[in-house]
């Protein structure tokens, strides 16, 4: 009975487990975020002298958000996936999500801002810092979207799901074999985990920004924070461009099946940046993310401030003193902590979920070189990071990769048959 509980949990956990990394103690804040927005809400209202206070805007923001995400979502990615069992239109919706969250931001910031604000923003302060974010954020989504629709038009998937999907199969069924049954139902759950993050992991820092009723100039850590994210997302761009004249010179000599980008002969200058780690483009992308969170600190600190500027009179009961003490907390950690997971989340996200580690449990087995590569070369970082990160400089990682891979490649084929 004992070893039954066990086994009913352990799939508990990976039904509903965000991400592929994460340890069992963190769910219960990775879920419980979506919450922050209300929080700030209730906090925010117990004001002096607000007609529409900022939690109440930005609380407002978010739920029209998370319902476009969400329908979005069950349009393109979870009745489709429920149907064919692909995944891979995910790869469609969730761009498309962040433009369409850059146009609310915009939109608000340009046509809505002044009615909340009243004529607090005459020299455009307010706007601008939105514009830094709103921007940069649509640009993101938008590369990305008209990536996606150019590389997988007319999006039938004849050759089944993308590999980063068919490997999350392979985990699944290497970690659970007695659930394989269960698949279509943690396809569901991976899949509108992406909605759940465009809803709260990227929103929070985007609409907290576009919210922001402070009309001083831009500070500091808003320019910096826009600095840094052209500077990434120009180096994953080069990354990007570096792998096209990859595969050129590799067709041209006839390897391109067993070559390995960053490892001789391809670690000229001219792939300098695929020299310093395995998957520079998923770690300039991931600081692209630390950019918008950069961006969105100085308004997290107004918005501690605005929060804690309430009302307290002789009067004022001490459960009403004790109710505001528990949502300032929650205004001040909530927002950190939101902070982190982000961060934490697309940490996971590149480097386990649907980035490098898919990506290597092919490469160790189609490219022999894979593996001296893997042995002199970072996995994420450029540079080292010690204690707190593993760089998987061992040769052959994932070590589950060749068996499991095969086994449910051979399955499907046979299923197939």
């Amino acid at each position: 009975m004992m070893r039954t509980m066990q086994n009913r949990l352990s799939l508990l956990f990976h039904l509903i487990e965000p991400g592929s990394n994460l340890y069992p103690a963190e769910i219960i804040p990775a879920y419980a975020c979506a919450f922050w927005f209300y929080i700030v809400k209730q906090a925010t209202l117990l004001q002096v002298d607000t007609e529409q206070d900022w939690g109440t805007v930005l609380f407002n923001l978010a739920v029209t958000n998370a319902t476009v995400q969400f329908a979005l979502f069950i349009v393109v990615v979870q009745i489709p996936a429920y149907i064919t069992g692909h995944m891979s239109n995910v790869d469609i919706a969730w761009p498309t999500g962040l433009v369409l969250l850059a146009v609310q931001a915009l939109h608000y910031a340009q046509f809505e801002s002044n009615v909340i604000n009243g004529s607090g923003d005459k020299d455009g302060m307010f706007r601008n810092r939105t514009y830094l974010i709103g921007i940069a954020l649509f640009i993101h989504g938008a590369r990305m979207a008209l990536g996606a629709f150019a590389l997988f038009s007319p999006f039938n998937w004849t050759n089944g799901d993308l590999p980063r999907y068919q490997y999350a199969k392979t985990r699944w069924c290497a970690s659970l074999p007695e659930a394989e049954n269960l698949w279509w139902l943690k396809q569901q759950h991976e899949t509108i985990m992406q909605a759940y993050i465009n809803s709260v992991y990227i929103a929070a820092p985007i609409l907290l920004v576009a919210s922001n009723p402070n009309n001083s100039p831009l500070r500091p850590m808003e320019i910096i924070g826009f600095i840094f994210w052209i500077t990434f997302w120009t180096l994953e761009n080069l990354c990007d461009v570096q792998k096209i004249m990859f595969v050129e010179e590799a067709k041209k000599r006839g390897g391109i099946r067993t070559a390995v980008l960053g490892y001789t002969p391809y670690d000229t200058p001219q792939y300098w940046l695929w020299t310093k780690c395995r998957h520079p483009n998923y770690f300039f992308e991931w600081m692209c993310w630390n950019s918008f969170i950069l961006m969105a600190i100085p308004s997290a600190l107004d918005l501690v401030t605005e929060a804690a500027t309430t009302t307290t009179t002789t009067s004022t009961s001490t459960s009403l003193i004790n109710q505001q003490n528990y949502y300032l907390t929650g205004t001040k950690a909530g927002i950190f902590v939101i902070f982190f997971y982000a961060s934490r989340m697309f940490y996971d996200c590149l480097l386990y979920w649907t980035g490098a580690e898919p990506a290597e449990s092919r490469s160790v087995i189609r490219r022999p070189l894979f593996k001296r590569y893997q042995e002199k070369t970072n996995i994420f970082f450029p540079f080292n990071v010690p204690f707190f990160f593993n760089h998987h400089r061992t040769p052959g990682w994932p070590k589950t990769s060749t068996t499991q891979l095969n086994r449910v490649e051979d399955e499907t084929k046979s299923k197939s048959m």
